[in-house]
C-alpha cells in the first residue's frame, strides 16, 4: 500500500506527529493508501515555505512567470 507524505517547500515530509489517515475509495470503502495527517506545526511550515515562495515569484519580472509556467 503506498504511503504518501506532504510536500512542503518542494521538499517530501511526514507529518511532523508521524501520524497518518486512511484514504479510502469512495465505490466500496477500500483503503488504497496512507497519507500523512497534518496538525499545526506542519502548518505552520507550509505557511513559512508559501511565504518564501512568494517573495521569490512575485520578485520575477513577468516575462519570467511566464517561462516558468
Amino acid at each position: 500500500m503506498q504511503q504518501h507524505q506532504r510536500i512542503i517547500g518542494g521538499c517530501r515530509r511526514d507529518a511532523c506527529s508521524g501520524r497518518y489517515f486512511d484514504v479510502l475509495a469512495p465505490a466500496d470503502g477500500r483503503v488504497l493508501a496512507r497519507a500523512a495527517r497534518a496538525g499545526a506545526e506542519d502548518v505552520e511550515l507550509a505557511v513559512s515555505a508559501a511565504r518564501e515562495g512568494f517573495l521569490q515569484w512575485s520578485a520575477l519580472a513577468p516575462g519570467a512567470r511566464e517561462a516558468a509556467l
